[in-house]
């Protein structure tokens, strides 16, 4: 990937910098930076921000012209990503439609789908969520149970769905759903739209280890859709997911580095702060040690992230990279909020305006619990490992016969 940006991506990211110096919410920059500790506000709060930056036109780069995008590289939306952490930017709430699900039906869905759902994922009119894990089919997408059976006005889809998050809040669901032998696994799988106020589905907010309920249960009693629902072929649902985890791991992992960096840049205020109060006993060459380390990682992962973006402009692959990457920011982001536990102490829990790190009480408290499901959610890391041994660490045939060649000398 050529890190020298040329003149049109210079001038674009210059009109990225001014416009977000102009237009960041004034309660977020009044409030140190800091979103509503109420869900329901909080989710309010990021639609609003998602509204300003499409009417912005910041919204959708890399979609085509046609659906409403500007037809960008993903080069572009780097340089738009960098910019928002650089601003400290507050996060949308509609992400997974956007980043997800809007892509994944550009690829696979029908012209009809994309003229009805594209519009609203763009503007954050409407947010979507994802119904792929269950209670007994968490990281093997391909054993699912839910079912889908055909019916004279569509489908009927019967089952269960666990760690959907932010169901609640969203108006519709891309639903993963077996529609024939279960024994042929991924080659009986579907995908279907599923509005979130359809009869017979009830939403269970799952609440978490901090506090929140971000995830959800789905519960489908005989929940009808018409024929129109489905998304692609019919029992090609497991490329359709494929593919959607693809775009997760491909320019989400940036994103996510990006985050970590925002992170680290309010510890290392933090420590600033905290290192030149009296009396203080922590180690804190220590702890600028240990940040230092956790730099030098979060900037190894972003640009084998960059290197990874380059790739898929040329092929549309992330290819087995995205495991590395998922693994890496998982693990990453557990040891950020521990370092930060451990720095902070008590200062976790309490209001401390001196510190003025963008913080509000209980924050770092609350990202060391979330970070933990990182380690699951995704791909839990076993599974990552295990993908990372057969498509990144694999010999290829050609190694393995010079290796043969070797041993039997």
């Amino acid at each position: 990937m050529n890190l020298r940006e040329t003149d049109d991506e210079r001038r674009f990211r210059d009109d990225a910098r001014q416009w977000l110096s102009t237009n960041l919410p004034t309660d977020w920059v009044k409030n140190r930076m800091c979103e509503p500790l109420d869900p329901d506000e909080r989710v309010a709060f990021r639609h609003a921000w998602h509204k300003r930056l499409h009417d912005g036109g910041w919204i959708g780069l890399t979609w085509p012209r046609e659906y409403g995008g500007r037809g960008l590289r993903l080069t572009h939306q780097l340089i738009f990503n960098e910019e928002l952490s650089r601003a400290e930017a507050p996060p949308i709430a509609s992400w997974v439609g956007l980043d997800l699900l809007g892509p994944t039906l550009l690829v696979y869905g029908s012209e009809e789908q994309k003229r009805r759902f594209l519009p609203s994922i763009l503007n954050g009119e409407h947010q979507w969520c994802q119904g792929f894990s269950e209670p007994d089919a968490g990281s093997d997408l391909f054993s699912v149970s839910t079912r889908a059976v055909a019916t004279d006005s569509g489908w009927r889809i019967t089952g269960r769905k666990k760690w959907t998050s932010w169901a609640q809040y969203s108006q519709y669901c891309l639903v993963l759903a077996r529609t024939g032998d279960p024994k042929d696994r991924h080659k009986s799988l579907s995908a279907f739209i599923v509005p979130m106020d359809a009869p017979r589905l009830t939403v269970v907010p799952t609440r978490m280890i901090d506090g929140e309920a971000e995830e959800n249960e789905l519960i489908f009693d005989g929940v009808d859709v018409g024929p129109d629902a489905v998304v692609g072929k019919l029992n090609g649902g497991a490329e359709i997911i494929i593919t959607n985890m693809g775009f997760a791991r491909g320019i989400g992992t940036v994103e996510r580095t990006l985050w970590l960096e925002r992170s680290l840049k309010r510890l290392w205020r933090t420590v600033d702060v905290l290192s030149r109060r009296e009396g203080s006993t922590y180690s804190w060459e220590k702890a600028r040690r240990r940040l230092a380390n956790l730099d030098a990682s979060i900037q190894a992962l972003k640009y084998l992230g960059y290197r990874k973006v380059s790739e898929m402009e040329e092929t549309g692959d992330p290819g087995g990279k995205a495991s590395v990457e998922k693994l890496a920011w998982a693990e990453i982001g557990q040891a950020l909020t521990k370092l930060a536990m451990e720095i902070l102490g008590p200062h976790a829990l309490i209001e401390d305006a001196e510190l003025n790190d963008g913080t509000w009480p209980g924050q770092w408290l609350k990202e060391y619990f979330r970070s933990k499901g990182g380690a699951i959610e995704g791909g839990a890391d076993e599974i990552q490992k295990d993908t990372i041994a057969k498509r990144v660490l694999r010999p290829r045939p050609a190694a393995l016969e010079q290796s043969g060649q070797l041993l039997a000398r």
